[in-house]
């Protein structure tokens, strides 16, 4: 099974309700030749295990997936819920302590999902919480995290965080091996985002027995956007931000409202994101669910959304720290990514190249990047250059 096919399985199992045409797809490459510990290393190494083994159990009776390889996915899916249930009931401590203290808190990410979208926490692993509330309560936010037996990771001043990134340091509790990141916003101003209207639009759940806000199903699409932008596509990570994105819209089919969605992603930047992953979720998800938009080749930048499809199904990381180049809308937020990447900021070139930030020594180094990722990334400088096409997998 080479890498095409094995991914192509992988990224076909990793949805919660499958198709006809998914499940002939899935029967299509279960009667080839499959290499199962290799598909059962990525499932794990990319975090949608749950969801591969929720799908190929279903194809237990046929004889074409191993006992062995179906047990080590489903101690992981297990794994999962333990994990899982143990970070909800700390969330609803967390929440019940905002909650006491009129605090307003919406819950992001993965614990807004496993309860909604997925409807079983076992299918969307969680690495920690994440909350958002607004500006004016951090401080507060603070005092109820410590009264919790948290405290901050401070790897990195307090200051610093607030100028760089859009949350607190990483709160961890003192004895429970858990993390909460308290955010204010969701990507730093230069994405132009109005949270405001986040908390107009935030929907009510029940957790727990605690009720709280979720966002908005088009601004937990929005947020997946920048998720991913932020994480520079790495391929690793892409696979459940596709199916994160899916699942929001089989679950909220019917009720998003997509000119928010496009309107933000515009507002963002990140208007190529957005149509590219429509376009993939369409292509890989939901051929015969036509309540969904589509995306057609007039709409979208073609080569950006095959760039991530290489991605999805060759598990490359092409073309390296550019892809945000591709990404960006327009001239102006092309340049100055690409002038992001050649000189960041100099605390990041400081980590990166382990030299103290007073140093003269940092100019040196901001001299010599340029050649570095011109040697480093050729073949990926002479296609942003000469516009040559991706070589797809």
């Amino acid at each position: 099974m080479n890498s095409f096919n094995e991914n192509t399985l992988l990224l076909l199992c990793a949805q919660k309700d499958l198709s006809e045409t998914s499940r002939e797809r899935i029967e299509h490459l279960l009667g080839g030749p499959v290499q199962w510990q290799q598909v059962t290393d990525r499932a794990v190494s990319e975090k949608i295990a749950p969801l591969v083994y929720h799908t190929l159990k279903q194809f237990k009776d046929s004889g074409r997936v191993p006992d062995d390889i179906l047990r080590a996915l489903q101690q992981d899916y297990y794994g999962t819920v333990a994990r899982n249930m143990h970070l909800f009931t700390e969330l609803g401590r967390v929440l019940e302590a905002f909650q006491h203290n009129h605090v307003d808190v919406m819950v992001l990410k993965g614990a807004a999902l496993a309860n909604t979208a997925y409807g079983d926490i076992g299918l969307r692993s969680m690495a920690d919480i994440d909350i958002l509330v607004k500006e004016k309560d951090l401080k507060q936010s603070k005092e109820i995290m410590s009264s919790l037996d948290y405290e901050m990771n401070l790897d990195a001043p307090e200051q610093w965080y607030r100028k760089h990134h859009f949350h607190l340091p990483p709160f961890f509790h003192r004895e429970k091996s858990i993390g909460v990141e308290v955010h204010w916003n969701i990507a730093n101003k230069s994405y132009a985002v109005d949270i405001e209207e986040w908390w107009d639009r935030a929907v009510t759940m029940e957790l727990r027995s605690t009720r709280t806000l979720i966002p908005a199903p088009e601004d937990m699409l929005l947020h997946f956007c920048l998720h991913l932008h932020y994480q520079m596509y790495r391929a690793e990570i892409l696979k459940r931000g596709i199916c994160d994105f899916s699942e929001i819209m089989r679950y909220y089919e019917g009720t998003i409202q997509w000119d928010i969605f496009h309107r933000e992603a515009s507002m963002c930047g990140l208007s190529k994101t957005a149509d590219s992953l429509l376009y993939l979720v369409n292509k890989f998800y939901a051929p015969e669910r036509a309540a969904l938009p589509t995306v057609s080749a007039d709409d979208t930048e073609m080569r950006f959304a095959h760039m991530l499809e290489d991605r999805l199904v060759t598990s490359t990381d092409f073309p390296g720290p550019f892809i945000r180049y591709y990404a960006a809308d327009g001239v102006w937020n092309r340049a100055v990514t690409l002038l992001r990447v050649l000189f960041p900021e100099r605390e990041v070139m400081g980590n990166k190249y382990s030299v103290p930030l007073t140093s003269h020594k940092i100019y040196l180094y901001y001299c010599m990047r340029p050649a570095e990722l011109l040697f480093k990334y050729w073949g990926d400088v002479r296609m942003l250059i000469f516009g040559k096409k991706a070589v797809r997998g």
